[in-house]
């Protein structure tokens, strides 16, 4: 039977297989599975599932230097718990550094997706080689603004179903609807995209209202400019001014001969 210590902020499971047994201890410092063990600032990337069958689970936890610790010695009771305990504590600080990471102008590949600034790529086919060129898999690019992402059963369901154009993003072995998926057990961090797009949403939706202001801001001197002949603002505004300079020249004239008239 797995010997279980459980309180606020750490988790520590002794794991028992045949006839050797393990420690797995999840605490704010560090992740420790057995002799390994990885500091919590330097945790990078979390990887989890359960496989097809439903017996075999995995849990993945990978540092800055490329650095991995990896157990499949989880129980299906087990199994909930840890991963759970492993997302609250070290997931905030990853999503911190994917969010400054986008932010900054970098981009990265999670799955079919290639994640940037100014949303997603998704890929929505294979690539293929083209006399010993390989050719890239055609992508189809997603907004932040019409991105959304859904765990169930292990795979985030990604979508651009709010998209005004309403499109399949991929097509996928896993999905008759043709759904992008993205495995939580096979990519790392997949998890978090739900959160990602979350924050990610509120900056596009700011930039794409500035992005129409500023589309309509050149709109609307584009007319003007074709009102006043071609002539940008600051020419028009000169002209104008000569205008009145003359119109008020004329009436001074005009004044100046009708005082003289009188006489």
């Amino acid at each position: 039977m797995n010997e279980r210590t459980d309180n606020r902020l750490t988790l520590r499971l002794t794991l028992k297989r045949w006839f050797k047994k393990r420690t797995i201890e999840i605490a704010p410092a560090r992740f420790s599975w057995g002799d390994e063990s990885i500091s919590s600032e330097r945790i990078t990337g979390i990887r989890f599932g359960i496989d097809s069958g439903g017996a075999n689970s995995l849990l993945a936890v990978r540092d800055a230097s490329g650095n991995v610790i990896t157990t499949d010695w989880l129980s299906g009771n087990d199994f909930p718990t840890v991963v759970q305990s492993v997302i609250g504590l070290y997931a905030p600080r990853i999503l911190e550094t994917i969010v400054n990471t986008i932010n900054s102008g970098e981009s990265f590949t999670m799955g079919a997706a290639y994640v940037k600034k100014s949303g997603m790529s998704i890929s929505i086919g294979d690539g293929f080689n083209f006399n010993g060129v390989n050719i890239s898999p055609p992508s189809q690019q997603i907004s932040w603004n019409w991105a959304t992402a859904q765990i169930t059963a292990g795979y985030v369901r990604l979508t651009g179903s709010e998209s005004p154009n309403a499109f399949s993003l991929c097509s996928s072995a896993f999905d008759p609807n043709h759904i992008t998926l993205i495995s939580c057990r096979d990519v790392w961090n997949a998890f978090l995209l739900p959160d990602l797009i979350k924050i990610m949403r509120p900056a596009a939706q700011a930039a794409e209202e500035r992005r129409k202001r500023d589309d309509a801001e050149r709109e609307r001197e584009e007319m003007l400019k074709l009102l006043r002949g071609g002539l940008t603002e600051e020419e028009w505004a000169k002209k104008e001014q000569r205008l009145e300079e003359r119109l008020k020249r004329d009436l001074e004239l005009w004044a100046i001969r009708q005082k003289e008239g009188k006489r």
